[in-house]
């Protein structure tokens, strides 16, 4: 089953594109059959999408009812998690810092230096902080994301998707005539490698608030979430790949050379013909685009004209919300790219073509030392990631011209 969140995503765009062509057609005075007809078929999506999250809901509560053997799960699957013994995240979190006298916590140290070695986080409580962080990105939940594995750390190596000299995704294909002999091949194969790299982050707590773990779980767990999805997701996007992820905005200098950069109409700001320039060079073969924007732009995006002067994008009416819709694709605003004017304040990007390597974690560690006289405690939590852009060089169409990319950028 998909993330729920992506389901929802999902709902909600399609709510948005049938908003949109009814507010066109009252604005029209004529609402046509065609307009009917997908409006329709817009709904029946979404109520499809409806019945899918309640069905879930049932048999994930039905699954709660029967007894199991415990079992180590991939945490990238539904069903119930191990808790590893412990009520809540709060009260591992007090273990971890002040010690269990259970013989609960499960000590793994890092793959790096031994004594930055922390506590092994409880599968139920690492799928609850993950998911919290997969609800606030951008890229993980629409992204090709490959689980840990094992060894979980260790580097992946596989091909990259190359449409080159008439390969689709590196295959190639040829019609054959009956009994007539089968084209020799010599094929080529350019690889991308995927090393996870931690990613680590700390909270500095007072002792008190530390041992009020049942209050103090909860906004922990959530602190960490978004720590962690506020981090993966910049680098995600605009990781330079030193010691982190490659992101989708990086130069070629960086080593993104499948992006494919749009010369911009006028300095400093977005035009409409910046928008259908850069439709022209996604790769527009059923794949599932994003508008990616620094939200600097949204009045310059909110003032984009017609040629008879019209704003089109919010129809130059103050009551109306921003559009969730840029040209047919969902836009998402956000402060962790590029200001307006900048390269990469506006992108388009089909993020199943973004490939995120998880390793082990989540850990986490406690340390009284450094604030002892303070009465307080340094929380230390840390997993392992990486990403890269999985197309590593533009597309060239079958017309042998016009070349294209998953991601586009626009430039400076």
């Amino acid at each position: 089953m998909k993330n729920k969140q992506e389901l929802l995503q999902k709902k909600a765009a399609l709510i948005d594109k049938a908003d949109s062509i009814l507010k066109s057609a009252e604005e029209a005075g004529e609402f046509t059959d065609e307009q009917e007809t997908e409006v329709k078929e817009l709904q029946k999506q979404a109520e499809n999408i409806d019945r899918l999250l309640e069905a879930r809901g049932g048999i994930d509560a039905a699954k709660a009812t029967v007894s199991a053997p415990a079992v180590i799960a991939d945490m990238h699957k539904d069903g119930d998690k191990d808790n590893g013994g412990f009520k809540s995240f709060g009260e591992f979190l007090h273990a971890v810092a002040f010690g269990d006298k259970k013989g609960r916590l499960n000590k793994e140290q890092s793959m790096g230096d031994d004594s930055s070695g922390g506590y092994l986080v409880p599968e139920q409580y690492s799928t609850e902080i993950l998911q919290i962080a997969a609800a606030k990105t951008i890229v993980r939940p629409r992204a090709t994301v490959i689980p840990a594995g094992n060894p979980p750390d260790a580097s992946l190596t596989i091909p990259v998707l190359d449409y080159s000299d008439n390969t689709i995704g590196g295959v190639e294909v040829a019609w054959i005539d009956e009994g007539a002999e089968k084209p020799g091949t010599d094929a080529k194969f350019d690889t991308v490698s995927l090393t996870p790299h931690e990613l680590a982050g700390t909270i500095t707590t007072t002792d008190k608030l530390l041992r009020n773990y049942m209050a103090a779980g909860t906004l922990f767990q959530n602190l960490l979430g978004q720590a962690i999805a506020q981090a993966e997701d910049m680098a995600f996007l605009k990781g330079d790949g030193t010691g982190k992820p490659l992101g989708v905005l990086a130069t070629s200098a960086n080593g993104n050379t499948g992006a494919l950069g749009v010369a911009r109409n006028t300095s400093g700001t977005i035009t409409y013909d910046d928008i259908l320039n850069m439709l022209v060079k996604a790769k527009m073969d059923g794949e599932s685009y994003v508008w990616v924007a620094h939200q600097a732009t949204i009045p310059a995006l909110a003032k984009i004209q017609d040629a008879a002067g019209n704003y089109i994008f919010i129809m130059g009416d103050a009551t109306k919300a921003i559009p969730s819709m840029l040209a047919g694709h969902p836009i998402e605003f956000t402060g962790k790219t590029f200001p307006l004017g900048a390269r990469g304040d506006l992108a388009l990007v089909d993020f199943s073509k973004y490939l995120i390597k998880d390793g082990s974690g989540l850990y986490v560690g406690a340390s009284e030392h450094a604030l002892w006289k303070q009465n307080k405690t340094i929380i230390k939590a840390f997993t392992n990631v990486d990403g890269k852009p999985w197309v590593k060089s533009p597309i060239k169409l079958e017309d042998g011209v016009t070349t294209v990319s998953p991601y586009v950028i626009l430039e400076a």
